[in-house]
């Protein structure tokens, strides 16, 4: 499962998640931020080490974090105007750290499509062998009494 990526799509907020005070909130929102990054990195680890059990088994946990990180980043570009003013050190943190996040994804997406490669070309090799096997050695199911 590739990692999503989060258009900026203005979306209606039925629901406030984040603190009302843009101080509070951009914290709650570096937190959600690094709780992805470090995600990212453990899913990064499953894929060097060809731990597809773990990282199958990640998924569900991802989606949860992702589905969060998702509803907060829409509702922080829904609430732009109010952070404008807020902690400029806050907001490059922020910053640096979802540029982080969308590296890591690039990463992670580029071994998931490597590997998603190497499988396809070997199960093509594989029935392509398999074709020529059973052209090669025909194989007479009648049996004779």
């Amino acid at each position: 499962m590739k990692t999503p990526t989060v258009q900026a799509n203005k979306a209606t907020v039925e629901q406030q998640l984040l603190p009302s005070d843009p101080h509070i909130a951009l914290k709650a929102m570096i937190k959600t931020t690094e709780a992805l990054i470090d995600f990212s990195e453990r899913e990064a680890q499953a894929l060097a080490k060809s731990d597809m059990l773990n990282f199958s088994i990640m998924q569900d946990e991802k989606t949860v974090i992702t589905d969060r990180y998702v509803q907060l980043a829409r509702e922080f570009q829904s609430r732009l105007n109010e952070f404008r003013g807020a902690d400029p050190g806050l907001l490059d943190r922020l910053e640096k750290l979802q540029v982080e996040l969308g590296d890591n994804a690039k990463h992670n997406n580029g071994i998931i499509d490597r590997m998603q490669k190497k499988s396809e070309k070997k199960a093509t090799n594989s029935l392509l062998e398999i074709q020529e096997m059973s052209q090669n050695h025909k194989t007479d199911f009648v049996t004779k009494i």
